[in-house]
Parts: C-alpha cells; sequence; structure tokens
C-alpha cells in the first residue's frame, strides 16, 4: 500500500516540476520567435526608426495566458522629422490565449496594457505628416490552399496609463493637447462587429485655433459605448458622456465609412442646466476656490452635425450649435461683489455645402456688476467672400468690482471704464478703403487706471484716457500715464487700424508725447522681465525688439531723462518708428551743461544682431564727463582721461549693438571732427618723455592751447588726421592711429625754438653740421629745429623715439639720404613687385580667414545663445513646477502644461537664431570672396 502511493506520489512531483519548468521552457522558447516577428514586421512596414530596449514573454503572471511585455518603444520620424519622436512607450503589454496560437481559427488577444505613451502628432504646412509612415505593401494573390490564422480580439482590459498626447496642424493653427490621460475599456468581437465599453479622464485639455486657447488647462472625462461595425464601416456612438471641468453633455449618434466620403449624423446636448458647471470651463472661475462659487441661472448647450464630408468638393456636415444663459447671477462666498442678470444667446449656423453662409449671432451678452450695467452683440455673416462684423458694446464698469467678485490674490486694480461703441463694417469696403459704407463710432473712456501685479515690478497708472473711433482712425484727445517713477502724457490719431488688426496690414499714427521724466533703466527691467517670459536671458544680446507692421511718428519733450550715468534734460525731437526701426529726427538736449543733437536710427530687423547708425553733434561737453560716461569715447579716445576742458565734436558712425545696447567698438565704423577749449593736460608722461630725448630743460613747461582734429574710425581703429597744437613754444602737427588692442603708431612732427633746447641736445646738432659738412652738403639747421617724433607701443607703455631730425636751407638729411638709397630701391624694384604680388594673395588668404573668423564667432553666438535659451526655458519650466508642488493635483498639472509651453517657446527661439546666423554667415562668406576676385 505505501509502495503505489510513494508511486503516486513521486510521478504527482514530476508532473508538477515538468508543468513550472514548461512556464519557464516555454517563453524562452517562443521569444524569438515573437521578437524577430516584431522587428520584421515593423521594419518592413514602416518608414520610421523602431527602436525598444527589451523584449519579454511569460506565462508565470499571465497564466494561462502567454504575456509578452515591450520597454520603451519608440517610433522616431525621418526625413523632415528626423529629430521628432512620433509615440514613446514607457512599457507595452500584451495577454495572449496561448492555445489560440496554436489552433488554426486564429490568435486571440484577451488584454493590452499601456504605460507612459507620448505621442506628439504632426501636420506641417507643407508635406505629409509625421504619423503618415506607413510603407506602400505590394498586395501579391496566391492561392496555397491554406489561410493565415486571423486576429480576433476578446479584451478583457485595454488601459492606457498617463499619456500625453499632442496634436499640432500647422495649416489649420490647430493645437490640441492632452495631458496624463488614463482610459480603461474592455470589450469583443461578433459577427464583424467591435463592441466595447470606454471610461477614461484627462487632467488638462487644451485646445487652441490660432492665438485663441478655446479651451485651457480643462479638465476631461468621458464614458461611454462605440459599435464598430466593421463589415459596413459605420461607427456608432452610443450613450457617450463627456464631462468638462463640471459641465457634462451627452452625444449619440454615428459616422459612416462605407462610402468614399464619410457621413456624420451626431447629436449632443448638455446633461445639466447649471450656469456654475458653465462657469467651470473659464479658468479664471474654475482655478480659485471653485467650490466657494455659489451660481444660479439657467444654461443650456445643444447641437447638430449631420451630412457628408467630400473633401474633393470642400463640402463639409451641416453644424447647428446653441448657447443659452437666462438670468443667471454668480458670487464667491466671502466677496461683496455679485455680478447678475447674466444673458448670453449664442448660435451658430454653418451650411457643410456652401461656408460662405455660415453665420454666427451673439444676440445678446450682458450683465449687471455691483449694478452696473454691460450689453453688448456681435453678428457675423458671409466669412469668406466679404466678412462683415457689426454688433453694438455699451457699459460703465468700476474695474475695483472684479476685486470683489473673483478672488485675485497678490492684484491691485481700480479705475472706471466706459465705452459706447457700434459697428457694421465688410472686409471689402475696409480693405478698399470705402469708408462711407463702414460705421464705427462711438467711444471709450479710462479714468483713474490703477493696477500692480507681482508678474509686473511697478505699477501702472493712467489718470485720465479717451479714445473716439471713426472708419479712419482712433483719436487719442488725451492719455496721461505713469508707469513707476516715468509719466507720459500723449495725445494723437492712429490710422489703418481695421486693416492692422484684421489682416496685419501697417499702422500708422502720429501722437504728441510729453514727459516730465523717464527712468529709462527701470522701463528696461520691466520689459526684459515681460520677455523673459516667452524667451528667457541668453546672455547675449538683451535685445529691444520694434515691432513690426508699425509707422508711427511722436513730436518729443521730455523734461528729463535717466540712462545708466547720462542725464540729459530738455529733449526735443521727433520720434519715428517704422519699418522694425526707431529713427531719431533732429533731437537736441542739454548733457552735462553742454549740447547733444542726434539723428540716426536703431535697427532690429535683423533679429540676431541689432544696429545703430547715428550722427552726433556735441557743443562744449566737459572731457571728463564724455569719458566716463559713453563707453564708446573711452575706446575710441583713451587719451582724453588726462584732459580737462570742453570738446565739441561732429561724429557720424554705424554699429553692431551689444548685449548692454551700446555699441560694439569693434566693428564701429565712421568719421568726424572734434575742437577743443580751455585744455589742461593733468598727466604730462609723453611731454616729460620728448623732453628727455631732446635734453630739454628739466624746468620747461608746456601749455597745450585749443585744438581741432578730424579722424576716421574702421571697425574700431581711429585714424586721426594731421592737426596741429602748441605746447608752450613747441609747435607740434600730428597723425597716426591707434586700435582696440591699445596699439599706437602716430606721427609728431615738432618745431622746437633752438634756444629752447639744452647743451646736450645743441651738441648733437653741432655734430649732424659737421657731418653734413663732411658729406658736402650745406647744413644750416636756423634757429627753429624740426623734430619729427614716432610714438610707438601700447597706451599703457608708450615708446618715443626720433624718426628724423634738423633741417638745412636746401634739403634735410633725411631727405639727402633717400637720394642715396635711390639707386639700390631701383635695383630692387623688380624684386619688389614679386613681393608685392605674394603680398596681394597674402591679403586674399588674410580676408578668407578673417571672415572664416567672422562667421565662427557668429555661429559660436548663435549656438551659446540657442543652448542658453534651451537651458534658461528648461530652469524657467522647472521652477514653474517646482513651485506647483504643494499646490495640489491640479496646481501641478497646470505648471506641467505651462512648463511644456516655455520649453516649446524656448526651443523655437532657439532655432530661429540658427537659422539667422547661417544666413548672416553666408553673407560674410559672400562679401569676402567678392574682395578676393577684386584683388585678383
Amino acid at each position: 500500500m505505501k509502495k503505489p502511493f510513494k508511486i503516486v506520489l513521486r510521478t504527482l512531483v514530476v508532473i508538477i516540476a515538468l508543468f513550472f519548468l514548461s512556464l519557464l521552457i516555454v517563453p524562452v522558447f517562443f521569444k524569438g520567435v515573437f521578437e524577430q516577428k516584431l522587428k520584421t514586421e515593423l521594419n518592413n512596414k514602416l518608414n520610421a526608426k523602431v527602436d525598444f530596449k527589451s523584449f519579454k514573454l511569460s506565462l508565470l503572471t499571465s497564466f494561462p495566458d502567454l504575456g509578452f511585455r515591450v520597454d520603451k518603444f519608440l517610433i522616431i520620424g525621418i526625413d523632415e522629422f528626423y529629430s521628432d519622436t512620433l509615440i514613446s512607450i514607457g512599457r507595452f503589454k500584451v495577454g495572449v490565449d496561448l492555445l489560440s496560437i496554436l489552433r488554426k481559427e486564429g490568435i486571440e488577444i484577451k488584454s493590452v496594457i499601456i504605460t507612459n505613451p507620448h505621442i506628439q502628432l504632426i501636420n506641417p504646412q507643407e508635406g505629409k505628416p509625421n504619423w503618415d509612415i506607413l510603407k506602400e505593401q505590394k498586395i501579391i494573390e496566391e492561392d496555397t490552399g491554406q489561410t493565415d490564422n486571423e486576429l480576433f480580439i476578446e479584451l478583457k482590459k485595454f488601459k492606457i496609463k498617463n499619456a500625453e498626447i499632442s496634436y499640432h496642424s500647422i495649416p489649420d493653427e490647430m493645437y490640441v493637447s492632452l495631458q496624463q490621460l488614463n482610459m480603461l475599456s474592455a470589450g469583443k468581437t461578433s459577427s464583424g462587429k467591435v463592441e466595447f465599453q470606454i471610461a477614461s479622464e484627462v487632467e488638462s485639455l487644451m485646445f487652441k485655433m490660432g492665438d485663441i486657447p478655446y479651451l485651457k488647462n480643462v479638465k476631461f472625462q468621458w464614458t461611454g459605448a462605440m459599435v464598430l461595425d466593421m463589415e459596413h464601416s459605420v461607427y456608432s456612438f452610443l450613450d457617450q458622456s463627456f464631462s468638462l471641468n463640471d459641465m457634462n453633455l451627452n452625444l449619440n449618434g454615428s459616422v459612416d465609412l462605407s462610402d468614399n466620403d464619410p457621413d456624420v449624423d451626431l447629436s449632443f446636448h448638455s446633461a445639466n442646466n447649471s450656469f456654475k458647471s458653465f462657469l467651470s470651463l473659464i479658468p479664471a472661475f474654475y482655478l480659485n476656490d471653485f467650490e466657494d462659487l455659489k451660481a444660479s441661472g439657467i444654461f443650456s448647450l445643444e447641437g447638430k452635425i449631420k451630412g457628408p464630408y467630400v473633401e474633393s468638393d470642400s463640402i463639409y456636415p451641416d453644424a447647428q450649435i446653441e448657447l443659452i444663459v437666462k438670468d443667471a447671477a454668480f458670487a464667491y462666498g466671502d466677496l461683496p461683489a455679485k455680478m447678475e442678470k447674466v444673458n448670453i444667446l449664442l448660435r451658430i449656423d454653418e451650411k457643410g455645402d456652401d461656408l460662405d453662409k455660415t453665420k454666427i449671432d451673439i444676440d445678446n451678452f450682458s450683465f449687471e456688476l455691483a449694478g452696473n450695467p454691460l450689453k453688448s452683440e456681435w453678428h457675423i455673416s458671409t466669412p469668406l467672400s466679404n466678412p462683415q462684423l457689426r454688433g453694438v458694446l455699451k457699459t460703465r464698469l468700476h474695474l475695483s468690482d472684479f476685486m470683489d467678485l473673483v478672488p485675485m490674490e497678490d492684484l491691485k486694480l481700480r479705475g472706471e471704464l466706459n465705452a459706447d461703441l457700434n459697428f457694421d463694417m465688410r472686409m471689402l469696403d475696409i480693405e478698399s478703403e470705402n469708408y462711407q459704407k463702414i460705421m464705427v463710432d462711438g467711444n471709450l473712456k479710462l479714468d483713474d487706471f490703477f493696477y500692480e501685479s507681482e508678474e509686473l515690478d511697478l505699477p501702472v497708472r493712467i489718470g485720465k484716457a479717451s479714445l473716439l473711433f471713426s472708419p479712419d482712425r482712433i483719436e487719442i484727445p488725451v492719455c496721461h500715464l505713469k508707469i513707476g517713477k516715468s509719466d507720459l502724457s500723449f495725445a494723437g490719431e492712429l490710422n489703418n487700424y481695421l486693416l492692422y488688426y484684421l489682416r496685419d496690414d501697417v499702422l500708422r499714427g502720429s501722437f504728441r508725447l510729453k514727459s516730465g521724466y523717464l527712468d529709462v533703466d527701470e522701463l528696461m527691467h520691466v520689459y526684459a522681465d515681460t520677455v523673459a517670459q516667452v524667451m528667457p536671458d541668453t546672455g547675449s544680446v538683451m535685445l529691444v525688439k520694434v515691432p513690426e507692421n508699425l509707422d508711427l511718428e511722436f513730436a518729443t519733450i521730455v523734461k528729463s531723462l535717466s540712462y545708466g550715468n547720462l542725464k540729459p534734460e530738455n529733449i526735443e525731437g521727433k520720434l519715428i518708428v517704422k519699418n522694425e526701426k526707431l529713427i531719431l529726427d533732429n533731437f537736441h538736449m542739454k548733457l552735462f551743461k553742454g549740447f547733444l543733437g542726434a539723428d540716426g536710427s536703431y535697427d532690429t530687423s535683423d533679429s540676431l544682431q541689432p544696429s545703430v547708425n547715428m550722427n552726433l553733434k556735441i557743443n562744449e561737453l566737459d572731457i571728463p564727463d564724455a569719458f566716463n560716461c559713453f563707453l564708446s569715447f573711452k575706446a575710441l579716445a583713451p587719451f582724453a582721461k588726462d584732459l580737462r576742458g570742453k570738446v565739441s565734436l561732429d561724429f557720424s558712425y554705424s554699429s553692431r549693438l551689444g548685449k548692454d545696447m551700446y555699441p560694439i567698438v569693434s566693428g564701429m565704423n565712421g568719421s568726424g571732427s572734434f575742437r577743443t577749449k580751455g585744455v589742461q593736460m593733468l598727466d604730462d608722461r609723453l611731454f616729460d618723455m620728448m623732453k628727455g630725448v631732446l635734453k630739454l630743460d628739466p624746468s620747461y613747461t608746456a601749455e597745450i592751447k585749443d585744438f581741432s582734429a578730424s579722424f576716421e574710425v574702421k571697425n574700431g581703429n581711429v585714424i586721426v588726421k594731421p592737426f596741429s597744437i602748441m605746447a608752450g613754444n613747441i609747435k607740434m602737427n600730428i597723425s597716426g592711429e591707434h586700435g582696440l588692442d591699445q596699439r599706437l603708431d602716430y606721427l609728431i612732427k615738432s618745431e622746437i625754438p633752438r634756444k629752447d633746447l639744452g647743451t646736450a641736445a645743441n651738441g648733437v646738432i653741432d655734430g649732424l653740421t659737421a657731418q653734413a659738412g663732411n658729406l658736402g652738403l650745406n647744413f644750416d639747421p636756423g634757429e627753429i629745429i624740426p623734430v619729427n617724433f614716432r610714438l610707438t607701443g601700447v597706451i599703457q607703455n608708450p615708446k618715443l623715439s626720433i624718426e628724423s631730425f634738423g633741417k638745412g636751407d636746401g634739403e634735410s638729411l633725411t631727405q639727402s639720404l633717400t637720394k642715396q638709397i635711390e639707386e639700390q630701391v631701383n635695383q630692387e624694384k623688380e624684386k619688389l613687385v614679386k613681393e608685392a604680388k605674394g603680398q596681394a594673395l597674402y591679403e586674399a588668404d588674410k580676408i578668407l580667414k578673417d571672415a572664416e573668423r567672422e562667421v565662427a564667432k557668429v555661429m559660436e553666438l548663435a549656438a551659446e545663445s540657442a543652448e542658453n535659451i534651451r537651458l534658461e526655458a528648461n530652469k524657467t519650466a522647472e521652477t514653474i513646477i517646482k513651485e506647483a508642488e504643494a499646490k495640489g493635483p491640479l496646481a501641478r498639472s497646470l505648471a506641467k502644461v505651462a512648463a511644456a509651453k516655455v520649453r516649446e517657446q524656448g526651443d523655437k527661439q532657439a532655432e530661429r537664431l540658427v537659422k539667422e546666423a547661417n544666413e548672416k554667415s553666408e553673407i560674410i562668406l559672400d562679401t569676402a570672396r567678392n574682395q578676393v576676385d577684386e584683388l585678383k
């Protein structure tokens, strides 16, 4: 009895061991088949790069089914999408009925679980979309007498965890983003039909058309059933329920794809009539203590979309949508203000066979805020052939009431807004400037306006502002504005504003602008902080961009202004904004007890590198003030630091600008002249060197007289044309140049009275006279001794040497010696010609190398700026996410969306900088090649 029992027990143990062993062996046996099949099929059918980190098969975790798992699955585009990831999946798990693999009836899939998928769909302006990656398959019909296993779907579970999906259609200017999508579904197949239930939610949904975000940071949920009739290509939506924040919609209908042209029959309606649910779609309400919001009133939304979509004939389904809000009101619990008598009636009637017959009517949009009314209506018709817009807006609001209506932290707002506008216009009348057929009449007034928030460092005040509207212009009779310490008052008019707004045409205008005080440093700081929200500081050019499509003129009077060390007063002139340029016309001002006049332009048409062209006229400006306040003056006239007195200057130049908005002296070119008055030399080091060389009496002193000179600036090098000065009894004529590398090369021609020379110097002259006599020359030095000095070295360590000395009645000693070597020069002429040719080749090579170095600098600047943009964008994005960590799941979700947008904008700006650098590099190289051709 014991022996049979032991045999049975051993047999059972062996069977169990073999069973578990099979659970380990079978996946190993099938793994290679599945992995090879997956890679082969994907490579054969997709025009994309496909990769995954690991592939695993298992029976232990999914018995009696066969489970396979793919980790870190990627599909990356090629060609124009070579750097874009189409699909990224953290983990992909599928459960398959093991026995169905062996049966001829087909393979049965029971479960699919997708974790952390990221899908990016892009429809470009030109070319095919990035998801169009299927290769064309050749169909070869062959009767083998066998049929491949069919694929049956009997899903007990289809699950998506934490998905991110984006869709960007550039031609349609459409952008859709779904963040943190989770979905659970189950279904089955029968008689050619697929039936399944679905439940999903999206933490943050965005839908944007053009510059208008119709849905932003909306929480979305979807439940319902779908029936896919695969045999007849009809897809039905049964009792679909959608939730947008707190608003629910029901959807029913079908889409018929049996023909080449889809046929749609869908209807939807709001599942509840709560006005509060409608307010949940507005972020300002939903994100501010929505639970404390008290609302009443009737709300309804319903619509139908029905008809065929025939792409070839541009026929679309008809659509009718109606939104109604009636006698609604809302208020927050502890806040005193209440908005009531809210009424909205919106109707959209789209005719699919002729979109030009589409009408959008807001027959009523009105409310009362703290007893103050707003009434308006808007109508749009014939949107394609000749868009017509007509409507009315009338209101009188106290803006401070909004502070008492909606919770607004770290924000102060007040002011009274009055508007009374009537308009009726057609696009063709606007484009043809047929103003007698356009009706725009009314005014908008703002009084005692004040705005202050954390986003804007400086408070903004508008004491009084008024706008009067007519078809061809907007008159601004008065506007008193104060930003921080700066005040502005202006009046004037804007022309062509309708085409500017509707068609991005040029906006024209003229204004009279007055200011008692402008703090430019403070205003530029605010501007930089505002720009940084879109384009982080790159460490390169802090570009103050002049907007496009503006043609504005400002007759300007500013009593005082502060910009760094500059404190000009009584500024007058004409300021013109045109063609992405800021133009100064006949500007003049009082500066450091002197006078400064300026004409010129600041040009930002090259967004990679702004430039300036300027004509300056300075009259009797203190030299120390000019030296300490103008960086370019320090670089161009370093000797001025040792001078005291007044300088008058005429200077015309062009230059690029650096990050501090000052000229880059190394690229400056120009010309000018200067005059001095009452000059004193504080450091007479150079004159001491002359006394030492000439053996002048140590007690000899020099007083610099007033002098004038003209000069040129080429790539930052200053070339001084000959000018004369008197230093004591010594007359000097000076010419030469100095560069940014501090090198000096000046010729100083001096005439020195012999009586001023010391004994040693006179001994030298007597010696020269004797040597000239030995050579048979008649050399009489006279009472005035010409001495030519050469000033070399660097500014911090100059070197002075005598180049020529003395003069007779006939030729100078230098001229005589020149004649003696003339014959030798002629003999070497041929050799010099050859050397000149070699020099030309050297110059050509130098031009090309200089151009290549400049291109390298441009590309290095662009690459560095692009990288800094991306780094700062990521830093900003991480800061946004980090600050939201403590504010709850919703805030974190919204922060992720904002962070993604910052990164996206950073990438776009970086790409634009690199592109412009490439274009600039080509221009530089072409110019260099042309110069080389001229040398040849």
